[in-house]
């Protein structure tokens, strides 16, 4: 039997960088991945604002109009509310604040994806909101487009295109696993049903044979204990109750042998 899955555990352990927000930006769950991704602990992430812990740069809004990551970013999220379908960015600039030195912003460039969690009457219950810091492979095309970023666009949509492909894989090994933890739980439920009806079945032979048995006992002590009763009559109540005793052995074998018992 396998043991029963630890989905936070699992969460914990993805190498992608993973946030779970509630449907008014609330962070509710972030894995290891992302606390390294921005040097932040978890208590410093959970229970609060998306957009309080991670406010746009001041100091390049009004200079690079790509830098308004937090626009971007509500954006996509709530095209997932209003939608319920994922919703991929282009490839943008979202500078965050080093922790260790308040009010100054490192400049970061990121992938990100957020997929809706839906609940059972179809609305949106929680977001995933997956963001991959790709920061240092902008500056290497800065170093080798003079252009900078805006002139390497067509290789930044490789980029795009090539992390929606494994996003596409990854999703497909989850529905795997659901449907494979699926079998598993049907596969449980009707080995505990089985048992189930073993159980029944030992209790219903228990209770069935029990009579004749008790006959059988009570006519053997009479022809002990009263030499001169009637021999042939306590002879003909044995083979009733042996016959009787027989059939229910062969209706339980009968039982056990049937695949649908």
């Amino acid at each position: 039997m396998h043991p029963e899955i630890d989905y936070e555990t699992a969460f914990n352990a993805l190498t992608v960088p993973k946030l779970v927000l509630t449907p008014d930006f609330i962070i509710v769950g972030v894995n290891e991945a992302y606390t390294q991704e921005t040097g932040r602990d978890r208590a410093d992430l959970l229970g609060r604002y998306l957009f309080a812990v991670f406010p746009d740069n001041p100091n390049a809004v009004g200079d690079d109009p790509d830098a308004r990551g937090t626009e971007q970013l509500r954006a996509s999220l709530q095209r997932v509310l209003a939608t319920g379908q994922r919703d991929m960015l282009a490839l943008q600039r979202y500078d965050i604040e080093a922790r260790d030195r308040p009010g100054v912003f490192e400049e970061r460039y990121w992938s990100a994806i957020n997929t809706p969690v839906l609940g059972p009457d179809g609305d949106v219950e929680l977001i995933i909101h997956r963001g991959e810091d790709v920061s240092d492979f902008v500056r290497q095309l800065q170093r080798f487009d003079e252009r900078g970023v805006k002139g390497a666009r067509a290789q930044l949509e490789a980029i795009r295109t090539h992390t929606y492909t494994h996003v596409r894989e990854l999703q497909e090994i989850n529905e795997h696993l659901k449907k494979t933890q699926e079998q598993y739980r049907r596969a449980i439920s009707a080995q505990r049903e089985m048992l189930d009806q073993q159980r029944k079945l030992g209790f219903d032979a228990s209770h069935v044979l029990r009579n004749p048995i008790t006959g059988l006992l009570a006519q053997l002590e009479v022809a002990l204990s009263t030499p001169d009763a009637d021999q042939r009559q306590i002879l003909h109540t044995l083979l009733d109750n042996a016959e009787r005793l027989n059939g229910i052995i062969a209706d339980l074998l009968d039982r056990r042998a049937s695949p649908s018992g």
